[in-house]
C-alpha cells in the first residue's frame, strides 16, 4: 500500500511541469491524472482487502494528488492575472 502511493506520487513529481500548464485545461488535466497516476495507486487494490485505515489513506492520497492537479494550475493563472494588472 504505502510504495503504491509512493510510486503514484513519484509519477505526480515527473509530470510537475505539466500539471501547471495553461495550455492543458482543467478537464484534460483531471483526464491525464486518471489514466496514469490513479490507475498506478489503485491497480488491484479491490484484490488485496484493504483496512478501513488503508482505504482511509488511499483516498487521502488521491485527494492530495486532485488537489494537487487543480490548484498547481489555478496558482500558475492567479500569478499571470497578477502580473499583467500590475503592467
Amino acid at each position: 500500500m504505502k510504495n503504491r502511493v509512493q510510486l503514484s506520487t513519484r509519477i505526480m513529481n515527473s509530470f510537475e511541469k505539466i500539471w501547471p500548464s495553461k495550455k492543458l485545461k482543467e478537464k484534460k488535466r483531471l483526464k491525464s491524472y486518471k489514466s496514469i497516476v490513479k490507475s498506478v495507486l489503485t491497480h488491484n487494490m479491490e484484490t488485496l482487502g484493504l483496512t478501513k485505515s488503508q482505504e482511509e489513506e488511499l483516498d487521502r492520497a488521491h485527494r492530495k494528488q486532485l488537489r494537487r492537479v487543480v490548484r498547481d494550475h489555478d496558482i500558475k493563472n492567479k500569478a499571470q492575472t497578477l502580473q499583467g494588472a500590475e503592467t
